[in-house]
């Protein structure tokens, strides 16, 4: 049997090593979780002006726009997301890519009030209350809506761009209805609860800059550094955001 001569072989070894290293490093995940919590005086809790429809809106619609849990200081509808899309994606969110989202008129409030959608997403909107809605949004890449949806009624909207932070959606009947829309081209994002808490999982592991968004005062953090460990869930400390971000 002939012998094979090569001075190199031990560099070619250690290519190939790198190399399949490097491949089986690439397909590996994480999951990122963190809250947000308030520092400073917590503010009262606060109303909208509700002018008609008493009989099903009521008197009292709690102010969506800053929602405080007063135990935990917990900030809701903060929205965490990725600035761009990765170059990967986890197989297993292959699954929601064109799952329709559903919001929803309850006692005059749009529920959620903070939705993330992806543009393969459409976006169904509907209402029994007995009255009529007229949705109205405008977005930056996307053409504006304005559309009304009659009592036992739905409409759909699907956008074709990301945006790069949420768009405002209203009800030109029902002036104090609110709700933000973040439209993303990729599934890595998520909406903090009403302890503040938010978890995105499935990311790629390694270095990643998001963006943390809240309506009251837009940017939260505008690049926020992070760092996903590979095959574990990465828990943050505690953002501590002073209540002044809130009220300028």
């Amino acid at each position: 049997m002939k012998m094979i001569n090569c001075k190199n072989c031990h560099l070619i070894l250690g290519v190939l090593l790198f190399t399949l290293v490097s491949s089986v490093r690439a397909e590996s995940w994480g999951t990122l979780s963190g809250q947000f919590v308030v520092q400073g005086t917590l503010p009262e809790k606060s109303d909208v002006l509700v002018s008609k429809e008493f009989a099903v809106c009521g008197t009292d619609i709690p102010d969506d726009s800053l929602l405080i849990n007063t135990q935990s200081r917990g900030i809701a509808n903060i929205f965490v997301y990725l600035n761009h899309a990765p170059d990967r994606i986890h197989p297993a969110l292959q699954n929601s890519v064109h799952q329709t989202l559903e919001i929803t008129s309850e006692n005059c409030r749009f529920v959620p009030h903070a939705l993330i959608a992806q543009t393969t997403q459409p976006i169904c909107f509907s209402t029994d209350e007995g009255f009529l809605h007229h949705i109205r949004a405008v977005s930056f890449m996307n053409p504006s809506i304005s559309q009304a949806v009659a009592d036992q009624a739905q409409a759909t909207f699907q956008f074709a761009n990301s945006d790069r932070f949420p768009i405002k959606v209203t009800c030109d009947t029902h002036s104090w209805m609110q709700s933000w829309w973040l439209i993303l081209d990729h599934p890595y994002a998520a909406v903090s609860d009403k302890d503040g808490r938010f978890k995105i999982s499935n990311l790629p592991s390694g270095e990643h800059t998001l963006t943390v968004w809240h309506e009251r005062c837009g940017y939260v953090v505008r690049d926020w550094k992070v760092t996903v460990r590979e095959e574990t869930e990465t828990t943050l400390n505690a953002m501590k955001v002073p209540i002044e971000k809130f009220q300028d």
